[in-house]
């Protein structure tokens, strides 16, 4: 069933079908035909771990771009249970935090926060035969010590749980503060889930990519406009843009107010008008595959701290091999002739020149190498 639901959305969008993905489908097929049996036999959730012959669920991982949350909620989709969740993780976890924090005010008996948790997981196995969560990325101490008492517990009590995630399972929070509370997650996962690396599989939105007349389009004008939100729509499919939250760190966070998948738009401005500086580039960067600037100006000499942060942005994106489309005003090379970081300016001029190329729009997504942030910091 999977299958045939895949190749349909694969033909309607004009895609290619990838084996890896392919493979993928099967996995969870199996996962679907064994949910919907259970779920036409009445059994409790219980009663359903103890008669699987699948593991708890299933984490699929790899670079942006290669499909992990298209094959999900495709999957998802096709699940007749009324009783499924879909989230975003960091909003599942906030609303388990938020709930823990409700139980612990109330408590007038006593109770640990270990068994605080287990009464969310029985709430939660009563309320949902599965429960699937995008994006899965630990980037704070509390999320870090909960994780693997509450999936455990969810895991126990026969809740199917599925992941998507950028990162392999050892790699998440790795040099978190006390990640040894963290490892069991790690283990958990190890021993009762399948583990599917998606990375086989070439960004298929590169082959829309590759079809843009021009990725850097100039002078300011509506006709720039009206090109720009052309190819924003090929991109997305004319899909509803919504907001995304990217977490830096425990206390800085960026919003990406206009977002599909892993497509980000944004304005100059706050990109570089703001206080941003590698750590924030890089972390879009990871987040999305394909980045829209829109307005880009010419700056004049006294915008060095403008200059420097998109020299910034377009070193981390270019060593990240981020795509890129833009308006600006003039061409690259007249982008900011005169100032106090116009040599360093050129390497900008350079990689912006390049990243307009057949080749550079082509190249699969490598996220490894090494960033050349070699420059001045902005005020």
């Amino acid at each position: 069933m999977l299958e045939k639901i895949y190749l349909d959305f694969v033909a309607e969008n004009n895609l290619s079908a990838d084996p890896s993905q392919v493979e993928l489908v099967a996995l969870l097929e199996k996962y679907r035909a064994e949910i919907e049996e259970k779920k036409r036999g009445g059994l409790s959730s219980l009663l359903r771990l103890k008669t699987s012959s699948l593991n708890a669920g299933v984490y699929v991982w790899g670079d942006v771009g290669r499909g992990k949350s298209m094959l999900l909620n495709i999957f998802f989709g096709a699940l007749t249970t009324p009783k499924k969740l879909h989230k975003h993780f960091h909003e599942f976890m906030i609303g388990i935090h938020k709930e823990l924090h409700s139980q612990q005010k109330q408590n007038d008996s006593g109770l640990k926060k270990k068994d605080f948790i287990i009464k969310i997981a029985d709430e939660l196995a009563e309320k949902y035969h599965v429960v699937y969560l995008d994006e899965l990325q630990i980037n704070n101490i509390a999320d870090a010590m909960l994780v693997g008492r509450l999936f455990k517990a969810l895991q126990e009590r026969g809740v199917f749980v599925f992941f998507s995630s950028n990162f392999y399972p050892d790699e998440l929070f790795k040099d978190g503060l006390q990640r040894e509370r963290f490892l069991p997650f790690i283990e958990l996962l190890e021993a009762k889930f399948d583990i599917f690396n998606l990375n086989n599989y070439r960004d298929y939105r590169l082959d829309k990519l590759s079809q843009i007349a021009s990725a850097y389009l100039f002078p300011l004008s509506h006709a720039a406009d009206a090109e720009l939100e052309h190819i924003i729509h090929e991109l997305t499919g004319s899909k509803t843009l919504r907001e995304k939250v990217i977490n830096i760190d425990d206390n800085r966070r960026i919003t990406a107010h206009h977002s599909y998948g892993n497509i980000a738009i944004f304005s100059f401005s706050e990109l570089c008008e703001i206080p941003l500086g590698a750590v924030d580039y890089l972390a879009l960067c990871q987040t999305f595959s394909t980045i829209v600037i829109k307005n880009i100006p010419k700056l004049s000499e006294d915008r060095y701290n403008e200059a420097l942060r998109f020299i910034t942005l377009i070193d981390c994106m270019y060593n990240t091999r981020t795509k890129l489309i833009c308006t600006a005003e003039v061409p690259a090379e007249k982008l900011y002739e005169h100032g106090k970081c116009a040599f360093e300016f050129k390497r900008t001029i350079s990689r912006l020149i390049e990243m307009q190329s057949a080749e550079y729009l082509g190249f699969s997504m490598d996220n490894s190498q090494g960033l050349d942030l070699s420059i001045p910091s902005a005020n």
